[in-house]
């Protein structure tokens, strides 16, 4: 347009000061929406979860998408208090979706999965499989043979892998990925070498 960089400098700061654009990290200006197209809320136990790597590459990516086209993404991270206190915190009005990780009381949990016949539940922890519409995890098969590949590297010769309940189809799907690899590596190995346990347990 003929203008000076000085100028164009001063107009793209007062379009960001209005909230018109937005500067990002790497100096690219990305244009922001007028409207809220959508809610979405990130909910988990405190901010300990942010240690869940599903659950924080999903926001990581997320937010700075949501906040440039119009959708409201909030963080929702409840802890000890009582129910009473922490409820319904920033879910007075039920999200377009909600994104799960954990709560440190069954109560809250129970509150969050009861929002599921009002927006969809997106879970990032395996054990929600059977509760949430959605799950986002790792996948299992992959696991398997990255971890069974990983004991070979390692100079492991006779590799174990121990499946915490054998009738749950995330760790059935490990187990054959391992299994797989192992084969795939020309790793003799014996049945008995894999092998299973029921229990609950914190730490299988």
């Amino acid at each position: 347009f003929g203008a000076s960089r000085e100028t164009v400098r001063r107009a793209l700061q007062v379009l960001e000061d209005d909230r018109f654009i937005i500067r990002e990290s790497s100096k690219r200006v990305i244009a922001s929406s007028a409207e809220t197209l959508g809610k979405v809320a990130f909910v988990g136990g405190g901010w300990g979860v942010l240690n869940n790597p599903v659950w924080a590459r999903v926001w990581a990516a997320f937010e700075p998408l949501a906040r440039t086209n119009g959708i409201k993404a909030t963080l929702a991270l409840y802890n000890w208090d009582p129910l009473e206190r922490v409820w319904p915190g920033k879910l007075e009005d039920a999200p377009d979706a909600v994104v799960f990780t954990s709560a440190p009381t069954k109560a809250i949990e129970d509150r969050v999965f009861a929002m599921g016949d009002r927006c969809p539940i997106i879970a990032t922890d395996e054990k929600f499989v059977y509760k949430a519409r959605h799950v986002v995890s790792l996948d299992n098969y992959e696991a398997g043979r990255l971890a069974a590949k990983a004991l070979v590297e390692r100079g492991r010769k006779r590799p174990a892998m121990i499946t915490w309940r054998k009738d749950y189809p995330a760790f059935v799907e490990r187990e054959r990925g391992f299994v797989d690899m192992l084969k795939a590596l020309g790793i003799p190995f014996d049945e008995k070498d894999v092998f299973a346990f029921s229990g609950e347990t914190t730490s299988p």
